[in-house]
């Protein structure tokens, strides 16, 4: 498990989103776990999971944005997943 941490970012607003994710999706796994100071076993699966997390929000924010209210509701559901599962237990970031 990795060790917690603080990404000082939220990830639920539209422009800090947008610029975590242009910053760091060319990056994955432990290249990524790198770049955002993660540790431990399973910091690269965290990182993955928080930009799978902000590629999901930016589609639901682009959704809400065109009207397409369902297909949003879809994408922060996996949100809502990906949080749960996999971000929640080591980030007190949100």
């Amino acid at each position: 498990m990795p060790k917690p941490f603080h990404l000082d970012i939220n990830l639920d607003d539209e422009v800090e989103c947008r610029e975590f994710f242009e910053k760091h999706s060319p990056f994955s796994g432990q290249d990524l776990a790198k770049r955002l100071g993660l540790q431990g076993e399973g910091a690269a699966g965290l990182a993955s999971s928080l930009i799978m997390y902000a590629s999901h929000r930016l589609a639901a924010f682009n959704y809400r944005v065109h009207g397409y209210i369902v297909d949003a509701i879809r994408q922060e559901t996996h949100c809502d997943t990906l949080y749960r599962l996999g971000i929640q237990p080591v980030c007190d970031c949100w």
